[in-house]
């Protein structure tokens, strides 16, 4: 955020990294909740190629995306948008994620 001048969460994080977006949620949700962006649009993967991804050669459990969501949701964000096979991967998912703000 310091390097690209932010004051505050972005609005809007959109990420494209290859499986490790399952990383980068469990950041978010770590993070303090006003450093968490608003709206999140992910390419999420459920089987990996990439060698740097803890999970390479595998597909992502039924159990493992159910616990994705739940955290997500224990953060404050719900699903908004779900667009499957985007792009012509058939292991990916474009999900938009927005926080609920009460």
């Amino acid at each position: 955020m310091k390097v690209a001048g932010l004051r505050g969460p972005p609005t809007l994080l959109k990420a494209d990294i290859e499986g490790h977006e399952y990383e980068l949620f469990r950041s978010i949700a770590a993070a303090p909740e006003w450093l968490r962006p608003e709206q999140m649009a992910i390419e999420m993967h459920y089987h990996s190629w990439m060698l740097a991804t803890p999970w390479v050669h595998r597909l992502k459990g039924a159990a493992e995306l159910a616990l994705t969501a739940a955290m997500l949701h224990a953060s404050g964000y719900m699903l908004l948008d779900r667009n499957d096979a985007a792009n012509g991967c058939h292991t990916c998912t474009e999900v938009l994620c927005g926080r609920v703000l009460c």
